[in-house]
């Protein structure tokens, strides 16, 4: 069941795995550590660009396009944030260049805030929600602004984007001082930490791939699924990790 799910409503599938692990996503996105790190990009307006170099993947540079390519059809809908330069971008292969390091920065930071309002916005609505539809709305929302963050936290610029803002990132002293003692976020930092000392950009890309976790499951098993038609997927791999306050009524909906 599972794997047609996956293999013919992916959207669908997106649904029970936000719903259902929506808690989880808001807990991360209030870690103390990441905080600093959201409060560091939220505090520069504007970029000074040099150029830096990265030799991106085939993968990333796949991601680089399709974001583009979702924030085409994302933009009038969900950002406030003017992206003339992005949109007018004709080389996927280049999207991260003088006249675009600020829009893209500000980008950053819009979809930052929304995939944290979206999250938040839901939990009132599950408490009482008034229909059906006003859930798969909200859903839809997390979705979309989840998916072009996925994508940009994915591609190559947004490591020449942290390589070029460095300095205004947090150190790793000013980041272990602002940690809550959360035993999950210091359990989680201690795993992507693993004994490196990281550069601050590094840093803030492990992090900000940590957030996206969730997106990127979900790929992962569409892609398992359209390459292994005859494989298996384990149930127990789904089954969502604490918090656990889900809401009996969301999840059945998430399910339907």
């Amino acid at each position: 069941m599972i794997n047609k799910l996956l293999g013919h409503s992916p959207r669908t599938f997106t649904y029970y795995i936000i719903a259902t692990c929506y808690l989880r996503m808001i807990q991360r996105l209030n870690y103390n550590l990441l905080c600093s790190f959201c409060h560091a990009l939220e505090k520069l307006q504007t970029v000074e660009f040099s150029e830096q170099h990265y030799e991106p993947s085939a993968s990333e540079k796949a991601n680089d396009e399709a974001f583009l390519s979702e924030l085409q059809k994302s933009v009038a809908s969900l950002l406030r944030k003017k992206t003339p330069n992005l949109l007018d971008g004709h080389n996927p292969g280049n999207i991260y260049t003088v006249d675009m390091c600020t829009e893209f920065h500000l980008l950053l930071c819009e979809l930052l805030q929304k995939i944290s309002e979206h999250l938040t916005a839901l939990q009132p609505i599950q408490k009482k929600p008034t229909s059906k539809e006003q859930i798969f709305e909200q859903l839809d929302l997390i979705i979309d602004v989840g998916t072009l963050l996925r994508l940009m936290v994915r591609g190559s610029a947004i490591k020449r984007h942290l390589q070029v803002i460095d300095k205004v990132l947090p150190d790793r002293a000013d980041l272990v001082k602002a940690s809550s003692g959360d035993e999950d976020e210091d359990s989680e930092l201690a795993s992507l930490d693993n004994g490196k000392s990281l550069p601050k950009w590094k840093a803030c890309v492990e992090w900000l791939e940590l957030m996206v976790t969730h997106f990127d499951a979900i790929q992962t098993l569409i892609r398992f699924v359209s390459h292994h038609s005859t494989g298996t997927i384990d149930p127990q791999g789904l089954i969502p990790s604490a918090p656990r306050q889900q809401n009996a009524y969301l999840e059945g909906v998430a399910e339907s």
